[in-house]
């Protein structure tokens, strides 16, 4: 499945082929992720094996743009089903970034989160020196819930790390939300989905 977002986002499930790309994507941004994994190609292809029989993960290509190449990647971690909330994430590849691609990776999977997994609660942390990821956040509606002061350890000091989440009453309360539900004869931010 793909989900299409009328933002223009495609998202769906990595495969075996993005695993280069997603190395490559781990190398460039570890600066700004909360942990730091030393991997190798091995490595990773390990990793893939486990997050695509995961039930409680879910890593998400993000494609889109004038070529529709590959943009970025949305991640829906730690799904706890029983209560409908999972931790997410994002990154967007060094020659996309600065280009307004992050907010619509953020918005598109946010949407893909309520709409099609039925979560109730989105939880996010964003390491402070991070003011692209925290505006994303913000764009797409997450609201601030406070912060964990030093936090992470990255070369010779420890940052904060902002804590942001979105309730899905709270999403259906957001402009891009209410104003589809009352133009789209589907209500929906999803463009694959008609009903009828």
């Amino acid at each position: 499945m793909r989900y299409r977002h009328k933002n223009g986002i495609t998202l769906r499930k990595i495969g075996r082929d993005d695993l280069g790309l997603l190395l490559r994507l781990k190398e460039e941004s570890w600066f700004g992720t909360h942990r730091v994994a030393i991997l190798n190609e091995t490595d990773q292809a390990s990793w893939f094996e486990s997050v695509t029989k995961s039930s409680t993960d879910l890593f998400l290509m993000a494609e889109g743009g004038d070529h529709n190449s590959r943009l970025g990647l949305f991640k829906v971690a730690g799904i706890d089903w029983m209560n409908r909330s999972a931790h997410v994430a994002w990154d967007v590849f060094s020659e996309h970034r600065g280009q307004g691609y992050g907010k619509k990776v953020v918005e598109a999977g946010t949407d893909l989160c309520f709409e099609i997994q039925n979560l109730h609660r989105l939880d996010l942390e964003i390491l402070l020196p991070n003011e692209a990821s925290h505006k994303c956040a913000l764009y797409a509606g997450y609201y601030p819930y406070g912060k964990r002061k030093a936090a992470i350890y990255k070369c010779g000091q420890y940052v904060d790390s902002w804590c942001l989440g979105l309730l899905a009453e709270e999403w259906n309360l957001l402009g891009r939300v209410e104003t589809l539900r009352n133009q789209s004869p589907s209500g929906t931010c999803n463009l694959n989905y008609t009903w009828g």
